[in-house]
């Protein structure tokens, strides 16, 4: 016990010892432990397994940086966090989603975690990861081990564990209720929608309650959808993409190097503008890290560009260029055009006071590539959908005098009717261009409001006078059919399709748009020899812009009257 009135020369004599020092700073570990779980991890007290074999100190490095930062705001910010990681290979990412399950589990009380990984191998490697933590932790911040096992790590006293299961279970995550869950390479998942609906209602949707999704891509499946969902606002997953050059380890030393150089073919095609890249946010050794490139695509490779960007993205978009499939079109030739590709002015069309105009919108439905003018000549063709879940229609405008596809709309929020008065104003506002509509299955109620004209809310929408139609002759009565819209067929559409993929390959054509060329990267041809977009995939810009390059064959040679008969412009064929 400590006299208040010692006299202040004893008082010094009383000074902390080495062993009440290490005790105070040992027990104010511990409490930093529990108000801050991710202490465990910034002030070294975890350890991993390193590439080498080695036990070390876990010492973030860049990628772990960054997610361990949106986490920690999240976290201390008290909201729910759900994450969806996309990233390169071997960045460390599961080591530290598993250091943060195992901080948050372990120095708190009624805590349930799960981890999920694609297969058994995997579940077990990573749970192998918490068990490291656990058993390299200080024991003056570990918590007490209960039990221990392939399936399970239960701390004593507090009433907290770690589970782990695999992604070949449909049922897994259903057993308990969950304040954590890691979802390991989820692109590979054989039942991702079953998990899930197990899970979602697994995981409450409460402050610092976690679910978080990490994986490379695996070509274009249902986590690309998810991952472009995510992006787009229409679901509440953060995402994080984290590019291979983060990596400090992915570097090779080089003597002698040359940025893009021609000689080396497609490897080197992408690097200046890695180069910019990694200039802006700061990355050093630069030429290092993409001599390290070179080699593995050339030697790990086998010089396959895409399957190196499968594994190894810059970006999100990379992440999902792998050739998948046998491509109807020309790789090389869409390469060439990619790498033309530019940002659109979005945005939508309006109609007012008798004019159509074009007012700037970052969520708005239209592309726009280049914007026209009064001597503008272009053609329109649209693949329309029924405007139910992800099917999306689609309205491609092709320059006649450039054969550049200036304007795209492609939207899902539209039923066909709807989508009639977008295409009305479109058709309008580039001068009254030919518009050539499938007329298959919902086709016909996009055709005939534009036929007829419309009202709606008010607004009065004339008939359409630049309609695309085909006469026909029944030879039998010698009578002429005359049917409105485009008629895709077993015929026409191989037709279709080897116009765009000609246009393409002789490189006469000039796409703007990325998603007009990823869509175009996965439109395949199947064992039966038909073409249509790789499972997983969409198609509907392709079906537009080839329509359009039908109309660019059939448009007319000379000028029309501006009044044609029936309110069209006549195309037979």
């Amino acid at each position: 016990m400590i006299c208040l009135d010692r006299p202040k020369s004893q008082k010094h004599s009383q000074a902390l010892t080495p062993e009440i020092s290490v005790g105070l700073s040992m027990l104010a570990q511990r409490e930093l432990a529990k108000q801050d779980p991710f202490s465990l991890i910034e002030d070294g007290h975890l350890f991993i397994k390193t590439k080498s074999g080695e036990l070390k100190v876990f010492v973030l490095n860049r990628a772990q940086k960054h997610v361990l930062g949106i986490i920690k705001k999240l976290w201390f910010e008290n909201k729910i966090i759900r994450l969806f990681i996309l990233k390169a290979r071997q960045l460390g990412l599961s080591t530290l989603i598993e250091a943060i399950i195992y901080a948050t589990t372990s120095q708190r009380s009624n805590i349930n975690s799960l981890i999920v990984a694609d297969d058994d191998d995997g579940s077990s490697y990573i749970f192998e990861m918490s068990k490291l933590y656990h058993e390299k932790c200080p024991a003056h911040i570990r918590a007490k081990e209960k039990k221990s096992n392939e399936k399970k790590l239960e701390f004593d006293g507090i009433h907290s564990q770690i589970l782990i299961d695999t992604a070949r279970n449909k049922n897994a995550g259903r057993n308990y209720t969950f304040q954590a869950a890691h979802l390991s390479n989820w692109a590979y998942f054989p039942y991702p929608d079953d998990i899930m609906s197990g899970l979602n209602n697994s995981v409450p949707a409460l402050p610092r309650t976690m679910i978080i999704k990490e994986t490379t891509a695996k070509g274009s499946n249902f986590a690309k959808d998810e991952w472009l969902m995510a992006k787009n606002g229409e679901i509440d997953y953060i995402p994080i993409f984290i590019p291979w050059y983060w990596d400090d380890g992915y570097a090779m030393a080089v003597d002698y190097f040359v940025i893009g150089d021609k000689s080396l073919g497609d490897v080197t095609i992408d690097e200046p503008v890695l180069c910019d890249s990694m200039v802006k946010e700061g990355i050093d050794n630069i030429e290092e890290r993409l001599a390290w490139r070179r080699w593995k695509i050339k030697n790990d490779c086998k010089g396959d560009v895409f399957k190196f960007k499968q594994e190894f993205p810059s970006n999100d978009e990379e992440a999902f260029e792998g050739i998948v499939g046998n491509p109807r079109f020309n790789i090389t030739a869409l390469n060439r055009l990619r790498r033309l590709c530019i940002a659109p002015t979005k945005g939508d069309l309006v109609y007012k006071n008798g004019e159509v105009t074009f007012e700037n919108n970052e969520k708005g439905a239209y592309e726009v590539y280049n914007f026209p003018n009064d001597a503008t000549k272009c053609v329109i063709g649209v693949d329309i959908s029924e405007g139910i879940g992800k099917d999306r229609s689609s309205a491609s405008v092709l320059n006649l005098d450039t054969l550049t596809e200036d304007i795209v709309l492609n939207t899902s929020k539209l039923d066909p009717s709807q989508f009639a008065v977008e295409i009305w104003k479109l058709g309008h506002w580039c001068n009254k261009a030919l518009v050539a509509i499938e007329n298959n299955g919902p086709g016909l109620a996009c055709i005939l409001p534009l036929r007829n004209g419309q009202e709606i809310q008010g607004v009065k929408y004339s008939a359409y006078r630049n309609l695309y139609y085909k006469d026909t002759l029944d030879e039998a009565t010698k009578k002429k059919t005359r049917k409105f819209g485009w008629t895709t067929s077993s015929k026409t559409r191989p037709v279709q399709i080897d116009k765009l993929a000609g246009f393409i390959r002789e490189g006469t054509i000039s796409i703007p748009a990325i998603d007009t060329i990823r869509e175009c990267q996965f439109f395949v041809i199947d064992e039966d020899g038909n073409c249509a977009a790789l499972e997983g995939n969409t198609d509907d810009r392709v079906m537009s812009l080839s329509i359009a390059c039908m109309m660019y064959d059939l448009r007319p040679k000379c000028d029309l009257p501006a009044e044609a008969p029936h309110g069209v412009r006549k195309h037979d064929r």
